[in-house]
């Protein structure tokens, strides 16, 4: 089971040692300086066991190389897009990556360019969850697409179940209600 760590303050007797922290960010591109330093900021804050990056703007290689400026062990990427615009110009679109720590098992179940979708547990214990990073779609249009896709993720696995991300959900940033999920 996932727990953060200020709610096992609340005497509930549950194990600390099981605890794990997770960062989700949106980063906006992973790919300068200022970026990776405000990354190391958040990290020695927070010492989080996973990280979640979405809109990293990065392919594989890149990411393999913020893996050791950020001093983890493990990394799972899927590369961002490469668009080519009417002046023939490169932009980088999307990308995300699932990064953690030695101690950490990590087993990839499903991923696609919106999400990664995994089994978590400390090293050599029974007990996993279920974490699920996900990238919303940003159009208007195909944001149903992201619902859709919590859905389908919902319908596997009993385990204990954590979302974090960018839902690109209009109700999350005017304060409306995302769609009831079954």
């Amino acid at each position: 089971m996932a727990y953060s760590r200020s709610s096992l303050r609340d005497g509930s007797g549950l194990d600390p040692s099981r605890a794990m922290n997770v960062l989700c960010w949106n980063c906006l591109g992973i790919g300068n300086p200022w970026t990776v330093n405000g990354l190391k900021r958040v990290i020695s804050l927070n010492i989080p066991d996973i990280i979640f990056l979405c809109e990293t703007r990065c392919l594989k290689q890149d990411v393999e190389r913020l893996k050791l400026q950020v001093n983890y062990k493990n990394v799972f990427v899927v590369d961002c897009d490469n668009n080519r615009n009417s002046d023939g110009k490169v932009s980088r679109a999307g990308g995300i990556c699932l990064l953690w720590k030695e101690g950490v098992e990590v087993s990839l179940s499903t991923f696609s360019k919106n999400h990664i979708d995994v089994m978590v547990g400390k090293a050599g214990a029974r007990d996993k969850w279920r974490f699920s990073g996900v990238y919303g779609f940003s159009k208007v249009e195909e944001r149903y697409k992201t619902w859709e896709l919590l859905r389908r993720l919902g319908q596997s696995s009993g385990r204990p179940w954590l979302i974090g991300g960018d839902l690109n959900s209009e109700g999350n940033r005017e304060g409306g209600r995302p769609p009831k999920m079954p």
